[in-house]
């Protein structure tokens, strides 16, 4: 292993560690709400995501000057809440959540897409 990567490597491995001890179902399953005789289970889908990299380089024909070595990395985790476990005396129901902005940019799109294939459409019939 290159003395200069040993740095990079020991970053990756720890926040790979990190995730991997923090991916676990307590992430994605909420602490229970316990009110009277229901209780209820808050759920979210978990994201999480890293990347990382360096490198070295050398100036002209191998020449000190103009080189170097550099590295950075960055990740991020995202947790957008999907539903609720309802478990009551009627039994358990999983009630979805549903994200109101995310399905108005799927509705945006549809339109979008039909505008074009419209437009498109009508190019073709009059070159026809």
């Amino acid at each position: 292993m290159n003395e200069d990567s040993a740095p990079q490597n020991e970053i990756a491995r720890r926040v790979t560690d990190t995730v991997r001890n923090g991916a676990n179902v307590e992430v994605v399953y909420g602490t229970p709400v316990v009110q009277g005789d229901h209780t209820i289970i808050p759920v979210a889908r978990v994201s999480y995501g890293f990347g990382f990299g360096g490198g070295s380089g050398s100036g002209p024909d191998g020449a000190e000057v103009g080189s170097g070595i550099g590295g950075g990395g960055g990740g991020g985790v995202s947790a957008v809440p999907v539903a609720v476990i309802e478990i009551g005396p009627d039994g358990t129901h999983i009630r979805p959540i549903y994200d109101v902005n995310s399905l108005l940019r799927l509705v945006l799109v549809i339109a979008g897409m039909l505008l074009i294939a419209r437009t498109l459409r009508g190019v073709v019939r009059r070159r026809g």
